[in-house]
């Protein structure tokens, strides 16, 4: 069955020069654009994502294939784990690379199942 996960995460700045205004957005606006260009990277090409910049959090949509909701979160946020590694980020559960310059935590996930009707409107975009 094929799900829609939404994941919101928390993207946290590390740097040894505070970031301020501006430059922390554009930094910010950077990692996420560099994330989702490896999730598309990895064949998950059907993903949206929402950054809120007021709270550093980004909120992402990825659509997978899984045998139930559970399945289907873990197998999204593997996948997301992945690309934040790629595009040079850490995670909580895998803190390498130690001189990453940002880091994403999951804060919350749910799964649900995508209409026949979601995956025709996707095929068409």
């Amino acid at each position: 069955m094929e799900y829609t996960v939404r994941c919101v995460v928390r993207v946290e700045l590390k740097s040894s020069r505070p970031a301020q205004g501006g430059d922390a957005r554009a930094r910010l606006e950077s990692h996420v654009h560099d994330l989702m260009g490896e999730l598309e990277h990895r064949w998950v090409s059907d993903s949206q994502v929402e950054v809120d910049f007021t709270s550093c959090e980004a909120t992402i949509l990825i659509a997978v294939e899984a045998g139930d909701r559970q399945r289907a979160m873990s197998k999204a946020w593997g996948v997301l784990s992945m690309a934040v590694h790629a595009a040079g980020g850490a995670t909580l559960h895998r803190p390498f690379p130690p001189d990453a310059e940002w880091s994403v935590s999951l804060l919350k996930t749910e799964a649900l199942p995508r209409s026949r009707q979601d995956r025709t409107a996707a095929a068409l975009a």
